[in-house]
């Protein structure tokens, strides 16, 4: 099956990237209301899956022909996106034979694609791990027959709703930040598992719902990152989420996701930093 599907979460996002004439590759996305939280902020879990997708971009071309996974993502803010398009620019920071490094960073574009006139957002940091290509896996087209820009979206895929209520995740306890999806065609990634960040986003809404409801402010995440210890079964995905320090003006939270369908076996690891902005 081609990846991703047509009604998928990375199309609906709009994603494209390109490469740019020094060897980075960079993937901007719009940035609207459907992909905001409450407060109007663009969720990190977007960013995370935007800077996802400008890594791993990166990274099959580096590691061609063998694939990749993601093992850490990381994200940490400056300041919020106001006007698009997100702007991720990858750079490969240590390629081993295990392991790539890639750092990147996060612009809003201000209604441009030149990272020297946008307004810088962050700094991400993706861990990837080289996975041998397979007899069974799909082909994976070499640098030289890819385009140098693509784009995921389609004129079919637009968000008519909220990101959050087209992914189907359900909040089943905001104080505990308990939150759950299921691992569905929408979320998936290519190797059936769920979406490295899609996982991101169930860590950000955790968190902001126990940072709320412990510090009884409105706070939104900052810094977060995630890593990804296990591969999902069909779910229910469940987050459990501790405070570990909450002040009058941020708080710090640990989520977990487990596959509450399997034992609640350990799937990711999250801290999110939850602070006013």
């Amino acid at each position: 099956m081609a990846y991703p599907p047509e009604r998928h979460m990375l199309r609906d996002l709009a994603i494209s990237v390109f490469r740019r004439e020094d060897g980075s590759y960079t993937a901007l996305a719009p940035i609207h209301a459907r992909v905001c939280n409450e407060l109007g902020f663009l969720r990190s879990g977007v960013i995370a899956s935007v800077i996802d997708v400008a890594g791993a971009a990166l990274a099959l071309t580096e590691l061609h022909p063998d694939r990749t996974a993601t093992i850490e993502l990381s994200y940490q803010s400056t300041r919020p996106g106001r006007i698009g398009p997100l702007l991720a620019n990858a750079r490969i920071l240590r390629s081993g034979s295990v392991q790539v490094v890639i750092g990147v960073e996060v612009f809003d574009g201000r209604g441009g694609e030149d990272t020297a006139q946008a307004e810088a957002m962050g700094t991400g940091l993706i861990v990837f791990r080289r996975l041998p290509q397979r007899e069974d896996h799909a082909r994976i087209a070499p640098p030289s027959e890819r385009a140098a820009r693509g784009a995921l979206g389609l004129p079919s895929c637009h968000l008519d709703e909220p990101f959050l209520q087209r992914a189907r995740l359900r909040v089943l306890d905001a104080a505990a930040g308990i939150v759950e999806i299921e691992n569905h065609d929408y979320v998936r990634n290519s190797f059936g598992t769920l979406n490295g960040g899609m996982v991101a986003v169930l860590v950000e809404v955790a968190a902001e719902h126990a940072a709320r409801a412990r510090c009884g402010a409105d706070l939104v995440s900052a810094d977060l990152s995630v890593h990804y210890v296990g591969q999902a079964g069909p779910g229910p995905l469940r987050t459990r989420t501790r405070v570990v320090r909450a002040g009058r003006d941020h708080a710090v939270c640990r989520v977990e996701l487990v596959d509450a369908g399997d034992a609640e076996r350990l799937l990711s690891i999250g801290t999110v930093t939850a602070a006013r902005l």
